[in-house]
């Protein structure tokens, strides 16, 4: 089975979908939904085929009342970092 390219990202007030060149439009609920049933049936399906690994991938989106925080924090603890993965 071809895997075809498969992105997320927003337009207005939607979660945007693309799979190939189809684009499914979610509220933000239904997204979190879908978020949640996928981590779930996914690490059933990697117990089931036995990996063990402890690979995971992380996303934020960071604006600007995170750099505000970040401020405060370094205010705070001057040892206090934040590293920006692009």
């Amino acid at each position: 089975m071809e895997m075809k390219a498969v992105t997320v990202g927003r337009k207005e007030d939607k979660v945007v979908l693309m799979i190939g060149g189809a684009e499914v439009f979610f509220d933000y609920k239904a997204a979190l939904r879908l978020a949640a049933s996928l981590d779930f049936h996914g690490k059933a399906v990697k117990r089931w085929v036995g990996d063990v690994g402890t690979e995971f991938n992380v996303f934020a989106d960071l604006t600007d009342a995170n750099a505000d925080e970040l401020e405060a924090q370094k205010r705070r603890d001057p040892t206090a970092a934040l590293r920006v993965v692009e």
